[in-house]
């Protein structure tokens, strides 16, 4: 028997009275649970394809037919794309232009919680108990949030539910013909429309199989559905974008990149929560739609199968798979726990009630907290805005407002921001989802995987090839990129700085005068030594160091737009930028760099920045606080030993400096370049005491660690020639110095007059 031809008799086998947990407690889980999914639901606008999609949408309102011939960065073979998502374009240039980022953030909420409640509701009407219903809408919220984004999917979710409504409520009467409307809508909103064939053939076979009446009927919809689908400014060429999009995934591995949203959950990239969740549930519930076929029909079978593929093959796949195990899982859950012993199904439906009611009030303390987003390393908050730090943004406003042009060479998330404040005023290098021509994504990943020695190299063949005048760069995605060319290449100026992107401008090109207007006030704005702010620096390191992790009703926010900052400046070398960033991040951090994934990254580049001041104490007390994390490299940590043992060296506290160094030298995983800076260390701290047969013996141990170091062999001869009047020793030591390359005026009249004393 399937989900549809249960009645309200049949209902009386749901669990009886006493086998509920308490109303009152499901109703808190479902409160729980609904709040949970409207925060998270609820942050601000940081999705880059969100550009792209106003873009166009501005674009389709002002001239419907222009679109036709536009690439927007893609290869000229898919404009049979064009019109996939025209009413969803439509309805987001209009709804942001004409009211703003809170009514875009107030939609996608919406849409989702259309979606969300009306699979649960389909679930309550198909008999499922209210228990197993708040448990499945939980694992759904839990699931799908990654995919909680400003896009035509959105519609797509909507979409299922309302066919699986229309299907498993209607199927039999008139009203199973509005899947044709819908299908006219979805192909017209988005590039899944292909799923409402495939899921009206999921509810079609099995009653080819059982030989029910149903198929004339349900063929016939099939049929007029596939009709519907031409109904697309493209016509049948609609299709072409099915094809291509199963195609894309098939090759989607060989790709020279990854497309996270387009990997399997099943991949070891960028693993979450949702994935780990997803690894877990999807073959327990396809289990549990297997063992209660005969309560959810093979149909519901099917339909899971179909989404559970989708949500395996692709991550952004997954909120199908979520909303069909919302509508299917309660009905297999509640036929499951009818097969147990009646002593068993209270404690299981409290249990199950339970889970999401924990669950629910940690997402929702979680999210007002803003603890989920830290843990996940999200650099987002609940808000009905776009977020400061939406990919490229500032730095396509500036393009707009300066009018600087273009070729522009820009890492492909910043596309949506170039094409949402510029229009078609500059053709983007790469789409914002990764997809150009094979020339610009070959171009695109041998710079994205070029090293520094190589480049230079690339990078002139390539702008050979493209001319740019303008360059939008992620510094995190192409450091050695950032490097050539803002440190290596006097032909590009830096424009512009911003959290998420630098701005770059070809000298004598189209962009002159706002290199003129821009350039220097970025220079003046490069900091200088300052040993009042490493003093105050130093200060606040220490004062992190020895402070507690936030307490659990604290509200923690990082300061990322700081973070970046001081990663840039870091990337560059500027060591005094790095400071003043790193001073502002440590005043704000307000505890949640204690919880943060950056924490052993941030205290790194802090010793970096204060290794060369005289903030001993603070340097030494980092070097203790890295030395004891596990997550530090062992040859990192005797980098990090030798620069703290300089620092106290410059102290006067040359006992524990020395302690330091001896350790490296005894500790056997160390690299002969290890052991020679370590002994060239206790020379050092051997010269402030002025033993200096220890300083000579010192450096004859480091010269046999590294008997290439030209400048450890003139120590060492100096050391025997002024210092202990052991001539012969020096000459030797003087000799190697020189056959290592070495040459140096003052040596050179030591050796003459060395050899004129040891002469008869």
């Amino acid at each position: 028997m399937g989900v549809h031809e249960i009645t309200k008799k049949e209902d009386g086998r749901q669990p009886r009275r006493g086998e509920n947990p308490p109303q009152p407690l499901i109703q808190l889980a479902l409160l729980s649970i609904a709040l949970a999914a409207i925060l998270m639901a609820a942050v601000e606008i940081i999705d880059a394809d969100l550009g792209r999609h106003v873009a166009f949408g501005r674009i389709l309102i002002a001239d419907f037919a222009s679109v036709r011939g536009l690439t927007m960065g893609q290869a000229p073979e898919i404009l049979h794309q064009a019109y996939s998502y025209w009413i969803y374009q439509i309805i987001l240039a209009g709804i942001l232009d004409r009211l703003g980022p809170a009514a875009v953030v107030l939609l996608r909420i919406a849409l989702l919680a259309a979606a969300f409640a009306g699979a649960f509701f389909l679930a309550r009407r198909q008999g499922a108990s209210p228990a197993s219903a708040v448990f499945a809408l939980a694992l759904a919220a839990f699931l799908s949030h990654e995919r909680f984004l400003d896009r035509p999917e959105l519609f797509s979710f909507l979409y299922w539910v309302a066919a699986l409504w229309i299907l498993l409520r209607h199927r039999r009467d008139r009203f199973v013909w509005l899947l044709v409307p819908l299908q006219i809508l979805w192909v017209n909103t988005h590039i899944w429309f292909g799923l409402m064939p495939a899921v009206v053939a999921a509810f079609l076979l099995p009653d080819l199989l059982a030989r029910r009446d149903a198929p004339r009927r349900l063929g016939s919809i099939l049929g007029a559905v596939l009709v519907a689908t031409l109904l697309n400014p493209h016509g049948p060429a609609a299709w072409k974008s099915q094809l291509y999009l199963v195609q894309f995934l098939s090759r989607n591995y060989s790709l020279p990149f990854q497309i996270g949203e387009m990997m399997s959950p099943y991949s070891d990239h960028q693993l979450s929560p949702a994935v780990w969740i997803f690894r877990i549930a999807m073959p327990l519930v396809l289990v549990a739609g297997v063992l209660a076929r005969g309560r959810i029909g093979w149909e519901g079978v099917l339909v899971l199968i179909l989404s559970a593929i989708l949500g395996a093959r692709a991550r952004r796949g997954i909120p199908l798979f979520a909303l069909s195990a919302l509508v299917f899982l309660p009905l297999a859950l509640d036929e499951l726990r009818g097969r147990l012993a009646p002593r068993r199904r209270g404690a299981v439906a409290t249990l199950i009630v339970l889970i999401p009611l924990v669950c629910g009030l940690g997402a929702v303390y979680g999210a007002l907290t803003e603890r989920s987003f830290l843990a996940l390393d999200q650099d987002l908050r609940i808000g009905l805005r776009m977020s400061p730090h939406f990919s490229a943004l500032d730095a396509s406003r500036l393009l707009q407002k300066e009018r600087i042009t273009g070729p522009v060479f820009h890492h492909p998330l910043a596309a949506g921001a170039l094409v949402l404040e510029n229009g078609t005023r500059l053709s983007p290098f790469l789409d914002a989802r990764w997809v150009g021509t094979p020339g610009t994504i070959d171009a695109y990943q041998r710079l994205r995987t070029a090293d520094e020695a190589s480049v230079g190299a690339i990078w002139r063949e390539v702008d050979a090839r493209f001319r740019f005048q303008t360059v939008v760069l992620d510094f995190y995605e192409m450091p050695a990129l950032l490097r050539y060319l803002s440190l290596d290449n006097p032909e590009w100026a830096t424009v512009f700085v911003e959290p998420t992107a630098a701005v770059l401008c070809k000298r004598g090109g189209e962009n002159r005068d706002a290199i003129r207007r821009l350039e220097g006030s970025l220079l003046l704005s490069r900091l200088g030594a300052d040993a009042g702010r490493e003093r105050e620096l130093g200060v606040e390191a220490l004062r992190f160091l020895k402070s507690r992790p936030p307490s659990l009703l604290d509200r923690v926010r990082f300061p990322y737009d700081a973070f970046f900052r001081a990663n840039y400046a870091v990337l560059l070398r500027y060591r005094h930028d790095a400071q003043a960033a790193y001073l502002d991040l440590l005043r704000r951090e307000k505890g949640s760099l204690h919880l943060s994934r950056h924490r052993i990254d941030a205290l790194n580049n802090l010793f970096w920045c204060l290794m060369e001041s005289r903030e001993t104490d603070a340097i030494d007390a980092l070097a203790e606080t890295l030395c004891r994390e596990p997550a530090v490299p062992q040859g990192q940590r005797r980098s990090i030993r030798l620069h703290q043992a300089r620092a106290l060296e410059a102290a006067g506290r040359t006992a524990r400096a020395e302690e330091l160094a001896r350790a490296i030298v005894a500790d056997p995983t160390s690299t002969p370049q290890d052991r020679w800076a370590a002994w060239c260390r206790i020379a050092s701290l051997r010269t402030r005491t002025e033993d200096y047969p220890g300083v000579a013996e010192a450096l004859e141990r480091a010269v046999r660690e590294m008997p290439t170091s030209a400048e450890t062999y003139r120590s060492l001869g100096v050391v025997l020639d002024l210092k202990l009047d052991r001539p012969e020793e020096a000459l030797r030591a003087y000799a190697k110095f020189e056959e290592m390359g070495g040459s140096e005026a003052f040596i050179e009249e030591r050796i003459r007059s060395l050899s004129t004393r040891s002469s008869p």
